[in-house]
């Protein structure tokens, strides 16, 4: 029997976005500005197995978290609900998105003496793409926020779109086979 892939936002809940918790922390702002990255992939998007991923740099943060002369960067992955196609959905089967964020401050940075292998797009995941090596940082916890019909999710549709209709298509692919097993 095969094991299934350990799901690395297992203990994270999306919410509906709006809850006092993500205003507080200033996040909607940034994951708007996020969103509004249309432009392609070419801003350090990368595609895994079931989702988006990006670690984006940001001068907005919980000051709790950082000082304003910290190295701070917002950790975003973007997942496809599959179901009930939504309103303003790129693809027929997309019900709607989880958002999944967390900030990431580097303390220290270690040079690795030898790069990390590649691996191939496909085979990427969130665990390979937010792995920080050896580098000394701090995290906040994942937060999860659930978009489907709102103006952020139309914001999101469009960001998504922008990578291509085959390559959507072939991600909601996998996400039925991988929720088969």
């Amino acid at each position: 029997m095969l094991d299934r892939e350990k799901d690395y936002f297992e203990n994270t809940d999306a919410m509906p976005l709006g809850k006092r918790r993500l205003s507080r922390l200033n996040t909607k702002r940034v994951l708007q500005k996020i969103s509004n990255k249309r432009t392609g992939w070419e801003q350090g998007w990368t595609a895994g197995k079931t989702s988006f991923m990006k670690t984006y740099p940001v001068k907005t943060f919980p000051r709790s978290f950082a000082k304003t002369s910290d190295d701070v960067f917002i950790q975003v992955s973007i997942r496809l609900v599959l179901g009930k196609t939504a309103k303003d959905a790129p693809i027929i089967g997309l019900k709607g998105l989880d958002v999944y964020y967390r900030y990431l401050k580097r303390i220290v940075i270690i040079p690795q003496k030898e790069e990390r292998e590649d691996v191939d797009e496909e085979d990427r995941d969130e665990e390979i793409e937010f792995s920080e090596g050896k580098n000394i940082t701090e995290y906040t916890e994942w937060v999860g926020s659930y978009l489907s019909n709102s103006n952020m999710a139309r914001q999101f549709y469009q960001l998504i779109k922008a990578i291509g209709k085959s390559k959507l298509e072939r991600i909601v692919a996998r996400t039925k086979k991988k929720n088969k097993k």
